[in-house]
């Protein structure tokens, strides 16, 4: 039989807390969800830890992700082998790859333009990743940060402020520290406090993105 229904949920969880301690991480980190939302706040913690990517204290939205659709002609069954006391494995029809789009309706759901085809959800993809509340980012120890360090998401907005305090020992170079996100807006103010560490570049606010309150940026030493 088919199921001819699909849809693109989303989860909300309420304060997130990450506390790593001498750990690897070979891509990126994360304080809050990948699409899902967080309301409230966001406390992360990276003490003596190696991440060869970027630190982010928000969320992650750059991608939308992909549903296989497949065709309604039926799949090769399984069938029994008696010499063997086996089945063979069911041979299921190719899918077509679509996008989550707003494109479309819940009645006609499939879009196919010269662009790719599409997938209809009503989910508001502005909203995808955001955090509702403030972020909260301390990188301490012999940390290591191949990438950036940003106080807000990638992409995906933080409603409330963010806070990025470095204590790191100048043995490991991160490159650059932003308070706010990456192509993400920070409703609220970004602090950035460095009171050890070797640095490249420290800007208060985002990469390519707006602050709707105020910058502060305090160096002690480093």
């Amino acid at each position: 039989f088919y199921v001819n229904r699909a849809s693109l949920s989303l989860a909300m969880v309420r304060n997130v807390t990450s506390t790593l301690n001498n750990f690897t991480i070979i891509n990126n980190f994360y304080g809050g969800g990948c699409l899902g939302t967080v309301n409230g706040t966001i406390t992360s913690t990276l003490n003596n830890c190696t991440v060869l990517g970027n630190v982010f204290g928000g969320g992650y939205s750059v991608e939308i992700p992909v549903c296989d659709v497949y065709p309604t002609v039926a799949p090769t069954f399984p069938a029994y082998d008696g010499n063997t006391g086996t089945f063979s494995s069911a041979i299921l029809p190719t899918p077509t790859k679509h996008t989550w789009s707003n494109l479309g309706s819940t009645s006609n759901p499939f879009t196919t333009n010269e662009n790719g085809n599409w997938i209809f959800t009503n989910v508001d993809f502005s909203n995808l990743g955001k955090v509702s509340g403030n972020t909260i980012v301390t990188v301490t120890g012999a940390s290591r940060i191949d990438g950036a360090l940003f106080g807000g998401g990638d992409e995906s907005m933080v409603t409330g402020n963010t806070s990025v305090t470095v204590s790191t020992a100048q043995t490991y170079k991160i490159s650059t520290v932003y308070g706010g996100g990456n192509i993400a807006n920070v409703g609220g103010s970004t602090v950035v406090n460095v009171n050890n560490g070797l640095i490249d570049n420290v800007f208060g606010g985002g990469n390519n993105a707006d602050i709707g309150g105020n910058t502060s940026v305090r160096v002690l030493d480093g």
